[in-house]
């Protein structure tokens, strides 16, 4: 078997190019004669996303909403305003319930405690400084 993710996408790759070309698919034949993993050739043949087009685990907003709250943080700082960490939950809180589907019967999704922990970690741009008081 492949070694890294890398490997075994490319392999998957001709595995479901193979599959495309045969007449009766036979998907644990082909996952054996390419050397990958039977569920995860049929996750895929099935239409499932790669390793690389998932969104990670864990991960609340969206690339499209983060860049949309991001904006929302940089015009801030634009005007020369500060904002706080409680501000940037419930803009990121906001954006969620804004994106939930209004008939679904569940309550559209929070974020966490440690979100913002997380979220500052993946855009070191961004950091939390302290208030001053002014003489």
């Amino acid at each position: 078997m492949p070694k890294t993710n890398k490997q075994i996408e490319i392999q998957l790759e001709k595995a479901l190019d193979s599959l495309s070309e045969q007449s009766k698919p036979n998907i644990t034949k082909t996952a054996r004669e390419f050397a990958v993993p039977m569920h995860r050739l049929r996750r895929r043949w099935k239409g499932g996303k790669s390793l690389f087009q998932r969104q990670p685990n864990g991960r609340k907003l969206t690339p499209a909403q983060e860049g949309a709250l991001c904006e929302y943080i940089e015009y801030f700082d634009s005007v020369g305003a500060s904002i706080n960490r409680r501000q940037i939950g419930v803009a990121a809180d906001s954006i969620l319930e804004e994106d939930h589907p209004r008939d679904s019967p569940d309550d559209p999704p929070k974020t966490g405690d440690h979100w913002l922990k997380r979220f500052l970690k993946r855009h070191p741009e961004y950091y939390i400084r302290r208030r001053k008081a002014l003489d």
